[in-house]
């Protein structure tokens, strides 16, 4: 009889339950198609527009808004690799700002236009930079405007601001713009503010300072680079001291504020610098960029006058274009046999164009209270952390070497 009583507990058969959560995972599969976008179309916050989607700063907005609920339609010009955006569920049309008959397809059926895309070259001559800067702006604008789009946040520049005398730069500081990037932007600024009055559209202007983060070339190919070379040629980098006030700010603050921001009535018709906690002196800017490289630090130090650096960036604004492309040419061949000969992946290009002696005119540190203020968090507040974060990631990309001990 005891035998026949232990075939009930044998039910432990029925273990077949544990199978179910084996299943389980399976039935997680849909949720990682792109269509999984789709169920939050059912609470979408609205469609938003993200102009210069394929950029360095408009794939981090077209993710954030995507993580906000919104649904994206992402545009650039043709050519450009949106794919990844296609595979998260992101609608894509392509266009160019500067014909109007393309931008009016782009804004049809949005509820919101996030700008970003942008020509940034401080060596791009100032017709191109009006042509693309200026006028794609206001075409945008127009065609948003007559579209019915609700908000139209517009991604400036505190480059718009020059170098300052009042430190740190508020949102009602005079705007100087001191190379001829800056000088298209805040045009284009100012036009877009104007449309916006004139046919009664939500207007907010970003004025991010220097960005930087995951994905960044432009920038990053004279901060990465320039050090390693010297370090290259010198066995060691200089230690530097003093100089003009910097601050920067991280691609996923960019993007955080521009969504933040993105249909609160409160911040309609409101300028916010985009800019982290840290004013720097261009010596501790230097030394925070450099420090994650690994380098060997030479035993003096070099202080960094602001006034002569000024005089000198003023003389050198006046030389010819020719002696910016010999330096350009220099710096390419150089980095091209880093390159090479540490095996890396040829993302990053050097160059330093005339514009970046602006850096060299004065204090460039932006308030950011106002968006603070907004309720808006910084996620990367101090610039020595979020770039050392930034350099890792150039590593493991094989963009640059793991240490300039290595060259």
């Amino acid at each position: 009889m005891k035998p026949a009583k232990k075939k009930p507990a044998r039910k432990p058969a029925r273990k077949k339950p544990a199978k179910k959560p084996a299943k389980k995972p399976a039935r997680k599969k849909p949720a990682k198609k792109p269509a999984r976008p789709k169920p939050a179309s059912k609470t979408t916050r609205g469609t938003v527009l993200v102009t210069g989607a394929a950029g360095f700063i408009g794939r981090y907005v077209v993710e954030e808004a995507l993580a906000r609920g919104y649904s994206v339609r992402a545009t650039d010009l043709p050519g450009p690799d949106l794919g990844w955006a296609e595979t998260r569920g992101v609608e894509v049309l392509r266009g160019d700002l500067t014909r109007r008959e393309q931008v009016e397809p782009l804004v049809r059926g949005v509820d919101h236009v996030v700008h970003i895309a942008a020509a940034f070259d401080l060596g791009m001559p100032r017709q191109d930079l009006l042509r693309i800067n200026l006028n794609g702006s206001v075409n945008l604008a127009e065609a948003a405007a007559a579209a019915g789009v609700k908000t139209f946040v517009n991604c400036s520049t505190a480059d718009t601001y020059g170098a300052h005398d009042e430190i740190p730069v508020r949102e009602d500081a005079r705007q100087n713009p001191d190379n001829d990037y800056a000088f298209s932007k805040l045009l284009a600024e100012q036009a877009v503010i104007r449309v916006g009055q004139r046919r009664s559209m939500a207007v907010t202007t970003l004025r991010p300072t220097v960005i930087y983060g995951p994905g960044a070339m432009y920038t990053a190919s004279m901060f990465c680079t320039l050090p390693l070379m010297i370090h290259r040629r010198l066995g060691f980098f200089i230690r530097a001291t003093g100089g003009p006030l910097v601050n920067a700010v991280h691609a996923e603050d960019v993007a955080g504020a521009a969504i933040f921001v993105l249909g609160k009535p409160e911040a309609a018709g409101q300028v916010y610098n985009v800019a982290d906690d840290d004013w720097q002196t261009m010596g501790e800017f230097f030394h925070n960029i450099v420090e994650p490289l690994d380098v060997n630090w030479s035993p003096f130090t070099v202080p960094i006058p602001s006034a002569p650096l000024s005089w000198l960036a003023r003389g050198l604004w006046f030389a010819p274009d020719g002696l910016f492309g010999l330096i350009n040419r220099v710096l390419q061949s150089e980095w091209a046999s880093v390159r090479d000969s540490c095996g890396l992946e040829p993302a990053l290009s050097p160059r330093f164009d005339k514009g970046f002696l602006s850096y060299g005119l004065g204090d460039h540190a932006c308030d950011n209270s106002r968006l603070k203020a907004a309720g808006y968090q910084l996620r990367h507040p101090h610039f020595a952390a979020g770039y050392r974060e930034t350099i890792r990631w150039y590593c493991e990309q094989r963009w640059i070497p793991e240490s300039a001990l290595s060259l």
